[in-house]
């Protein structure tokens, strides 16, 4: 599953062998939780029609789920994709 929800998320998560996710902060309240979490990874595969550059990057962004019955409905996120290339 993709962090990010798209198909184009799976492309960035597919390009970073070591992909991580660190969550800095998670609020919940009735049936919503926001996370703010930092992505870090190394670029080994292609991405964007980049070939592999073996850097590191680190991207920030936010999540908001709404649960039902203890699992995730629906999701929204937000995060800088053009932060990715810029990096790379």
């Amino acid at each position: 599953m993709s962090a990010f929800g798209g198909k184009a998320d799976m492309t960035c998560c597919d390009a970073n062998v070591d992909i991580h996710f660190t969550v800095a902060d998670l609020v919940a309240e009735d049936n919503s939780v926001a996370a703010r979490w930092t992505l870090t990874g190394t670029q080994t595969g292609e991405l964007g029609g980049r070939a592999p550059t073996g850097q590191r990057v680190s991207v920030p962004g936010i999540a908001v789920f709404h649960v039902v019955n203890g699992k995730i409905h629906e999701m929204w996120t937000a995060f800088d994709p053009a932060r990715l290339t810029r990096v790379l």
